[in-house]
Order: C-alpha cells, then sequence, then structure tokens
C-alpha cells in the first residue's frame, strides 16, 4: 500500500516530465512519416496522374513515321499514344463514314468540290409508264369486210361455185353487221418499279437493275358484232364452210338463188312444205355464203413486261469534281408478253373463242454512258443506253369455233353451215429477230442527307420488231393460225414519270 501510494503521488506530482515524453513521442513519429514520404517521392515517377488498373502494355509503332514521335536525338517526345498506364490493347477503329447515311449532308464548294460517292449504293423508283398501243387492226379478215372503220354495215362478197346440175349460185345471204377493231386497247399507264444498286471506287465497279411494270388488262364487250372469216372451198364439190341453205322471203323452204327451178333441198315441188321423196340430190347451186354475226362479243388484252440488266462500269477521272462521266457495258434481258382473246356467242359460229399470245424473250449485249453533274445539294444526271438483242419470239395460238353445232344434223337445219363442225386447235410458231433497244433518262436529285437523296425523272425505252398478237390473227377456217411474216414486227415505245430514293449513288 504504501509503495503504491508513493508512485501515484510520483505521477501526480510530475506533470513536467510526463508532457515532455508525449512531445518527444509525437516528434518521433511524425519523423518517420516524413522520412516515409520523402523515400516515396524519390522511388515512383511524378507523370503518372492515372490508375495501374492494369499491367503496361509495349507500344509498337505503326504506320507513316510521326516526326514527333520517331525523330532521333534527345529530347521529350510527344507521341499519339495513351500513357503506359492505360490499357490500350483493343483494336483501332474502323471509319465508318459511308455508313452514316443520315447524317447532314455536305454541301461544301472548298477547292475542286464534293468528290463523287464510293463504296455500295442502291436506288429504288416508282414507275408510272406508257406503253404504245398494237396496231389498230379489225377483229375479222380486211379483205373480205370493208367500211368497218366508219361503222357502217358490210356485205359478204358473192360466192360462186359449182353445183351438181352444172349451175352456178352461191349468192349473197344477208348483211354482214360491222366488225369490230382494236382500236379500244389504249396506251395506259401501268404502275412498276425498278431496283439499282451496286458498288463503285474512284475508277470502277459495277451495277445491276431490274424493272417490272404490273400487268395491264383491257377489256371491249359488244353485241350484234360481225367478224368477217375467210372459208375457202373444201371436198368434191368445193363448199365452203360458210355456206348453206336459206330462206330469206320466209317461205318455209329452201329458196331458188340460181334460178333453175330446184329449190336446194326441196326439188320442183316446194309448195307442199316438205321435202319430196323424190327430191333427189340437193341442188348446191343453191347455198349462200352465210355472214358471221355473233350475238355478243368479248374481246380482252393482256400484257405484262419486265427487264434486267448487269454492267461493268467505268468512272472516267474527272477535270472538276462537280461533273462525273461513267461508261457502263454488260448485258440486258428485256421480256415483253401480250395475249389477245376473243369469245362470241350466237350466230352460225355459236359459242367460239380464240386466243393468241406471243412472248418476245429478247436478250444481248449492252453498252451506255452517264453523266452528273451536282452544285450544293441538286445532281442533274442523265444516261444512254443501247442494245443489240436477239428476240427469240414463241407465239401461241388456241381456240375452239362453233362448240355449239350439232355433228350430223347441221345439214337438215336452215340457216346453218351445211358442213361446219365444232373444231378446236392449239398452234404455235416460232420467230427470232433483231430487236434493237434504246433507253434514254433524265434525273434530278435533291440531297437530304449525307447519303440519302429524293430522285424524280424520266425514262424513255424504244424497243423493235416486237410481235403482237392482236395483229397476227389469221381469220380463215376452221383453224384459224398465227401470221408471222411481216405482223411480228412493230416497234413498242414506253415512257413515263420515275420518283424514288437513292443511297450513296
Amino acid at each position: 500500500m504504501c509503495e503504491c501510494a508513493e508512485t501515484v503521488v510520483d505521477l501526480m506530482w510530475t506533470p513536467t516530465m510526463s508532457i515532455s515524453r508525449l512531445k518527444a513521442s509525437l516528434l518521433l513519429a511524425l519523423a518517420v512519416q516524413l522520412l516515409s514520404a520523402s523515400l516515396a517521392l524519390g522511388i515512383e515517377p511524378g507523370v503518372d496522374r492515372y490508375s495501374n488498373v492494369h499491367p503496361p502494355v509495349p507500344q509498337q509503332p505503326s504506320g507513316p513515321p510521326q516526326p514527333a514521335r520517331d525523330r532521333p536525338g534527345p529530347g521529350p517526345t510527344v507521341g499519339d499514344e495513351p500513357p503506359s498506364g492505360i490499357d490500350a490493347s483493343g483494336p483501332e477503329f474502323v471509319n465508318i463514314a459511308d455508313m452514316e447515311v443520315f447524317a447532314p449532308a455536305d454541301i461544301s464548294t472548298y477547292g475542286a468540290g464534293i468528290a463523287p460517292n464510293t463504296g455500295w449504293w442502291a436506288s429504288w423508283d416508282y414507275l408510272r409508264y406508257t406503253v404504245t398501243a398494237p396496231h389498230r387492226t379489225l377483229i375479222g379478215n380486211p379483205d373480205i369486210a370493208t367500211g368497218y372503220s366508219t361503222g357502217s354495215s358490210v356485205f359478204y362478197g358473192a360466192r360462186t361455185v359449182p353445183s351438181s346440175d352444172g349451175t352456178t349460185g352461191g349468192s349473197i345471204a344477208g348483211p354482214q353487221l360491222a366488225p369490230m377493231d382494236t382500236g379500244w386497247i389504249g396506251q395506259g399507264p401501268s404502275n412498276g418499279y425498278r431496283w439499282e444498286g451496286g458498288w463503285m471506287d474512284k475508277n470502277h465497279g459495277f451495277l445491276l437493275s431490274a424493272f417490272r411494270l404490273y400487268d395491264n388488262d383491257q377489256n371491249a364487250f359488244a353485241n350484234n358484232v360481225g367478224v368477217p372469216f375467210y372459208a375457202p372451198p373444201q371436198g368434191p364439190q368445193g363448199i365452203s364452210l360458210l355456206q348453206g341453205f336459206v330462206d330469206p322471203n320466209g317461205t318455209g323452204h329452201d329458196a331458188d338463188l340460181n334460178g333453175n327451178g330446184i329449190f336446194g333441198r326441196y326439188g320442183p315441188n316446194p309448195s307442199s312444205g316438205s321435202v319430196p321423196s323424190n327430191a333427189g340430190a340437193p341442188d348446191f347451186g343453191d347455198l349462200a355464203t352465210l355472214p358471221v354475226n355473233f350475238t355478243s362479243l368479248i374481246a380482252y388484252d393482256h400484257r405484262s413486261l419486265w427487264g434486267a440488266e448487269a454492267d461493268y462500269v467505268w468512272r472516267l477521272r474527272p477535270a472538276f469534281h462537280p461533273v462525273t462521266w461513267e461508261v457502263l457495258g454488260g448485258v440486258r434481258y428485256f421480256r415483253f408478253d401480250e395475249s389477245f382473246a376473243v369469245i362470241g356467242t350466237g350466230g352460225v359460229l355459236d359459242s367460239s373463242y380464240w386466243n393468241t399470245r406471243s412472248i418476245n424473250n429478247m436478250g444481248g449485249g449492252q453498252i451506255g454512258l452517264r453523266f452528273a453533274h451536282k452544285r450544293n445539294r441538286l445532281m442533274f444526271t442523265s444516261e444512254g443506253r443501247f442494245a443489240a438483242m436477239a428476240n427469240w419470239q414463241n407465239n401461241l395460238q388456241q381456240g375452239e369455233i362453233a362448240s355449239n353445232t350439232v355433228a350430223g344434223g347441221v345439214s337438215t337445219v336452215q340457216g346453218r353451215s351445211l358442213n361446219l363442225l365444232p373444231t378446236g386447235w392449239n398452234t404455235a410458231v416460232q420467230k427470232t429477230e433483231f430487236s434493237p433497244l434504246g433507253e434514254l433518262r433524265f434525273n434530278l436529285q435533291y440531297q437530304v442527307f449525307n447519303k440519302a437523296s429524293f430522285n424524280v425523272g424520266w425514262t424513255g425505252i424504244l424497243v423493235g420488231n416486237v410481235a403482237r398478237p392482236a395483229d397476227m390473227i389469221n381469220y380463215q377456217l376452221p383453224n384459224m393460225g398465227i401470221l408471222v411474216h411481216g405482223n411480228n414486227k412493230q416497234t413498242v415505245f414506253m415512257q413515263g414519270l420515275t420518283v424514288g430514293l437513292i443511297f450513296n449513288r
């Protein structure tokens, strides 16, 4: 107890000595901290302000020599690399300027102007085209009917055929109604589209193009229409398929058209009103040529066309950038497909139809030239193409005549053909012709964005030696046919408005 008390008393009564010891301890700790900081500052360089998250990656010089980076000698080097403490091991970024379709348009006029676009490009155009109609022609044989252009009634010419009794006959049976022509076939317009695309660098590239016009259908309907047919004499009696006995006066018996006292199939005594048993052979001299008059007639015209091309493009070195010339050469295909059909009911050829189709497959080599001039946001272009193509024509016809005629009973029906029977056929005729094609385009583009432009223009295409079926029908009984000698060479001109979008062209 005494020793402890003495110790406490000593501590309580020696404050000066305790404070001195505390100060010495604090000074010693501060000295140690300053020494540690000094050593740290002496070891680490003072330029690193980045956290060393990853180990440094050695940087290898790349690209052309840089004066600030690669010159020899002492002195600081100002490189284009990040400090060694930064992780820069990733790949370099690719220039994506060509992908910036919707960036603001560059309309700079500095120096020689803006260079032509390079890289991939594409365009789409809406088409509104007219196509020339086929030659206006008669639905029927024009060598038989006359006056159809005025719409007046026309008549068959007299037919003189030998008869069994040595006399001649075959006069007119009645009026031939005015025929119908193809003037109702118009030139359109028709809607369509055109896709184009390709790739281009400063000097060369390629182009792919395809277009199509939507199918165009037109029709016409009329009552009491005459369709003159040529029906040559056939068989041992030389009787036409359009000849029969008639009763123009309504007497109830065949008329004696040749005036020899024998009334067709009734013989010399027609007053009885029936064919006598001793009438003998019919008087073929009383046969009349029957007019082909349909109670109703419907005509149809169907047309479709499309084409495609592939070209290699050479871009000529421009004298100055606002003007660009491009030469192209390649191959082209063009298809023009048209059908013409007629359906007739009533009359001597009751329930008949014929459908004629011409498929023009044209292909060959092509050359062309393109001019472009740009000023600010506007660009004017004009293009010309010429293609020398072979036209492989496939002309088809299918039909049936007088399908309502009763076989074996026509000889007893007055006002009907004596020998005509239902007849059907399928005909095909192939021809090869030379079909030159020329195309001309004018376009005005407005640059909306950096790589996107709005386009409006005009296109005209002229094609020669195209087969069109309405003018190729041979109106001759019994199985008609296709006329290809000169009738398969018509010139087609199609032209119209184009509106669309262009990317990087």
